[in-house]
């Protein structure tokens, strides 16, 4: 776990314990000697110095070859629960290129805030936004940071469709993968010809997310490879009876 800084001590020195201790002494110091003079005034204004740390950890994620990256923060609370979504790049993006994908994710954005490093004669463009879900009553974003992080970055890495049945994620808990299973019927029940539209067929689950995660864990339990139930007889007794 990383420890809180050392809040007496000037912004850009507050980073180094919290490094050392994250990458070890030597890595830590060099990662802070590397970055301590790169976060302009209005991000040390902005960014508390662990969550820098988190930040730097992606910056060098992306450095090592590991393409664009997305960080999640919080929870926070103001007038009502939101987290921080942090998005890496190379490139230079608008909010436009994003918001497709989080609003198929049943997620809103209410303040967005841009900040530019050069590290090693590479620009670095962050985009941190303030993020919402749209779903009342579920678990909060927090809790599901790994299964929308990974969400996100297949659908900017072109892995996952952009559509509706995106939007089971929030209320089911389901992974992208998960969900691709109903993308997957949904296609073939088209290949054999179907009245109704894609979008009518998503919000039939998704205006019924507890069936619909009642019809995965059902699909699970028939298909998921498990030795001791290789008989279907005792499959069919011990997990779909």
């Amino acid at each position: 776990a990383v420890g809180p800084p050392d809040c007496t001590l000037p912004w850009d020195q507050q980073p180094r314990q919290p490094l050392e201790r994250r990458c070890g002494d030597d890595e830590g110091r060099r990662r802070w000697q590397r970055y301590s003079s790169l976060f302009s005034r209005e991000y040390q204004a902005l960014i508390h110095p662990r969550f820098a740390v988190r930040d730097i950890a992606r910056i060098e994620r992306m450095l090592a070859g590991g393409g664009e990256q997305f960080d999640m923060w919080g929870p926070f609370r103001l007038d009502a629960p939101y987290c921080r979504l942090q998005f890496y790049s190379f490139r230079e993006s608008s909010l436009n290129e994003l918001m497709p994908f989080l609003e198929n994710l049943q997620l809103s954005v209410s303040d967005e805030v841009d900040f530019t490093l050069v590290v090693e004669g590479r620009k670095v463009f962050i985009k941190s936004f303030a993020l919402r879900s749209g779903v009342k009553g579920e678990s909060s974003l927090a809790a599901l940071r790994t299964p929308l992080l990974d969400a996100l970055s297949a659908l900017r890495g072109g892995a996952l469709e952009n559509d509706h049945l995106n939007m089971l994620l929030l209320p089911t808990g389901l992974t992208w993968r998960q969900i691709d299973v109903f993308r997957g019927y949904r296609n073939y029940y088209f290949q054999l010809g179907s009245p109704f539209t894609k979008k009518r067929m998503a919000f039939a689950l998704i205006n019924n997310p507890q069936i619909a995660l009642l019809l995965y864990r059902y699909f699970e339990a028939r298909f998921r490879p498990e030795p001791r139930w290789s008989d279907p007889m005792t499959r069919e007794e011990e997990v779909l009876s």
